[in-house]
């Protein structure tokens, strides 16, 4: 295992009062992995945001509706909410993986 040259890597600023915001907001994104990285992160945090709440405003909707628990209203609500649900843990679980690729890319 090879260990990190501290002094190669030494691309963040000592004191945030040297730079101004823009310069510090693109260290911090050249030390993530470059803008693209860091707006594919950003895109799937919203994405997972997105399907939690629609989830949440969908099973709102299905328990105020009277369907019947055993009728076809009822199974579409609930493949509906499955699937927003599994949407919002695939977007998750795909950001999480960014990181540890990067973590792993950064170690190399």
């Amino acid at each position: 295992m090879r260990h990190l040259d501290v002094r190669r890597h030494r691309r963040f600023p000592t004191d945030a009062a040297d730079y101004s915001p823009l310069e510090l907001w693109t260290s911090y994104a050249k030390a993530f992995g470059g803008w693209t990285i860091c707006l594919l992160t950003l895109a799937l945090f919203l994405a997972s945001q997105v399907a939690q709440i629609a989830s949440q405003l969908w099973l709102r909707d299905w328990a105020a509706s009277d369907a019947a628990p055993q009728s076809d209203i009822a199974r579409r609500f609930a493949w509906l909410y499955a699937g927003m649900c599994a949407a919002s843990v695939l977007f998750e679980i795909a950001r999480m993986s960014l990181f540890v690729r990067r973590a792993h890319w950064s170690s190399l």
